[in-house]
This record gives structure tokens, sequence and C-alpha cells, in this order.
């Protein structure tokens, strides 16, 4: 884990060196440079999807979920992170409340994230290889209702690791569970992914007919829908393939830290966990760079758009 937490609840870790301070005070820049964006941004995605009835539709649905798991980033665990790192350099030591409260809210917007993107992952196969029973499958209730499941269980997974505050053993056991659960989670999410490409590879001269045919494409609802799932697949596995780069290094030093000392690799966890927090931001711009009905819908929201 990222921050000390092994000490019992009224002390702190006192481990500051000079290579400490300047970690600390990089990634207290990265996340305060972020964390605006991450708020911003994905509140204009947020907003855009829920004031645009045309995008109340299952994939949709699971972006803006998605976006308000990284808005939550934003909002509350880059804040805490900042405060725990600003309080170590001003006590010259680490407070364990402040390190477990960091934990608990890295675990409420991580598990969402994660269990989003298989979640769409699944939705994007289920729209490719059962097309026919989608529409019954993949309702928009459903997809809300599961999105609601998603975060009971984040609550529930923070609530835990809150509870072991002064179990180190155990709160041990809750981390060792959540890499698990994320590893895996990725695993899963790649092999969708690549399943997904080589279908849409595979039909790739067909799709490319239909998109330059405007007769056939304006005239075809079956091929429209084609078209259109074509595109939103291939993008959604874009945003989904920059997620699970950029969580691979995180994934790397967690195990590391399973079998070595932790403080060993402190620094550069503390700085991949801050890009990968950082990240948070620059998700819904890659969701409006390769989702134009998001980007449309966004500047309809700014009131920039002129259509």
């Amino acid at each position: 884990m990222p921050f000390p937490t092994n000490v019992s609840s009224n002390s702190s870790v006192n481990c500051q060196t000079s290579e400490d301070l300047v970690t600390n005070i990089a990634t207290i820049v990265i996340n305060a440079l972020s964390a605006p964006f991450a708020i911003v941004f994905n509140v204009l995605v947020t907003a855009a999807i829920w004031k645009n009835p045309s995008l109340h539709t299952p994939p949709y649905v699971l972006l803006a979920n998605l976006a308000i798991a990284d808005l939550l980033t934003g909002l509350l665990t880059q804040p805490v992170v900042i405060a725990f790192l600003a309080n170590g350099i001003h006590f010259k030591g680490y407070s364990t409340n402040l390190g477990s409260l960091t934990n608990t809210c890295r675990y409420l917007a991580s598990t969402p994230t994660f269990l989003t993107l298989v979640t769409i992952s699944l939705e994007r196969c289920l729209d490719l290889y059962a097309n026919s029973k989608y529409s019954i499958i993949a309702t928009t209730k459903r997809l809300i209702g599961l999105c609601m499941g998603i975060w009971v269980c984040a609550i529930a997974l923070a609530c835990i690791h809150e509870a072991l505050s002064v179990d180190h053993a155990r709160q041990r056991v809750v981390g060792h569970v959540f890499l698990a659960m994320t590893g895996l989670t990725s695993l899963c999410t790649g092999v969708l992914q690549l399943a997904i490409v080589v279908t849409v590879r595979r039909h790739r001269r067909q799709i490319q007919a239909q998109m330059t045919n405007p007769l056939q494409t304006s005239t075809d609802s079956s091929s429209r829908h084609v078209v259109h799932s074509a595109k939103l697949t291939i993008s959604l596995a874009i945003v989904i393939a920059i997620y699970v780069l950029c969580y691979l290094p995180k994934f790397v030093v967690a195990l590391y830290g399973l079998q070595f000392e932790a403080c060993q690799l402190r620094g550069v966890d503390l700085i991949v966990d801050a890009l990968l927090c950082a990240r948070a931001g620059l998700d819904p711009v890659f969701i409006c760079l390769v989702c134009t009905d998001i980007e449309n819908a966004v500047k309809r929201v700014l009131g920039i758009d002129h259509h």
C-alpha cells in the first residue's frame, strides 16, 4: 500500500528524508494540478449525458458512471492525498489516521472504476455477439441498477477497510483481495477487448463499405446501427486500453510490495499513484475525442454548439 498504516492509530510514522520531501512535493503538485481538471471535465461529461435524452442508453449510462468515479477521485481522493502528504511535510512524519483515510478513499473511487470498465466490456460484447437479444437484456434501467450495485460494493469495501484500520494484518488481507480483484478485472477486460477488436476487424470491410455509402447509411437503419455500434465499440476500447496501460505500473509496484518492504518503493508508488489519479482528469478528454456524441453534447452544455 502506498501509505503507511501499520502502526497504532494514535501515532505517526517518522520516515522523512530528503528524497521523501522531493517525492511528496512532486506528488502534491501533480494532484493539485490535475484535481480541478478531474472535477470540471467529469462534471461536464456527466451533465452532457444527463441533459441529452438521446444519450440515455446503456453504453452512455456506463460512461456516466465512469465519469462519476473519476469525479470522486478529483473531489475526494486527491484532496485527501494532498492533506496527508502536506501533514507529513509539516510534522516530519505521516499520520496513520490520514493514511488509512486516504486508502479508504482510494478504494471508494477505484472499485467502481474497475467494475464499470468490466461492465462496459461485457455490454459491448453483448451488443456484438447477441445483437438480437441486446435490447432485451441490456436495458437502461437494468444498467442503472447495476451501476448502483457497483457503488454499493465500493462503499462496502471502503467501510471494511476503514473498520480494520486498527488491525494492520487484516487490513493487508483486504489490500491483497483488492489487488487480486483489480488484477483479475484487468485480465478479463483485456481478454474481452481483444475479442471485441478481433470481431470488429473481421467485419472491417463491411463496416467501411457501409460508412462510405451515403445512400445505404441514410436509408438502412440496420446499417446505421452497425456503423454506430462499431465506432462506439472502438471508442470505448481506446478509453479502456488507456486506463489499463495507466494502471499497469501501479499493479507491478503493488505486486512487488507483497514480497518486499513497501517502503523500498514508496517514492515510486506515490508518483505512480499520483499519475493514476491524474488520469481521472484525462479520461473525459479522451472520451470526448473518441466519442463524437458526447463531444457534441458537451458543446451544447457549454453553449458553443452552433448547429
